[in-house]
């Protein structure tokens, strides 16, 4: 079973079926069965826990820190709750996640299909106007 599994998992994670397709094509009942399947047997977690590992040893240095797990664990903590309040990013128009996730006006990045340039320019005046009168 698990390797059926698998196989469906990595029919999605190479663009081959759609999760509707899975759906069809092998006769599963549930959307959130494969989304699971995704969740636990897919490479995206592990890519998002890379990405965090990351971070936190260039960004915070956690590597340089020789000492016990309890208090590496609040380093850590310290480290997540400093990006996330702290740290402005790009992908958040230069504010923090907090302040992201706190506003109405901005519409939140997805990356998934490409406007078209007049939309996107648009958009970033809409974007500018905005960042401009909260700052």
């Amino acid at each position: 079973m698990q390797s059926f599994k698998l196989q469906v998992v990595a029919e999605v994670e190479r663009g081959e079926l759609s999760i509707r397709g899975t759906l069809r094509k092998y006769g599963i009942q549930s959307h959130s069965t494969v989304l699971g399947w995704l969740r636990k047997y897919g490479t995206y977690a592990n890519a998002i826990a890379e990405r965090v590992n990351g971070i936190l040893k260039q960004e915070f240095l956690l590597e340089e820190y020789n000492c016990d797990m309890l208090t590496l664990k609040a380093i850590v903590k310290e480290s997540v709750a400093i990006y996330n309040t702290n740290r402005p990013h790009l992908s958040c128009y230069m504010l923090t996640p907090e302040q992201m996730h706190r506003q109405q006006g901005l519409i939140r990045p997805t990356y998934s299909k490409a406007k078209p340039a007049n939309e996107m320019l648009a958009g970033s005046n809409k974007i500018n106007n905005f960042v401009s009168s909260i700052l």
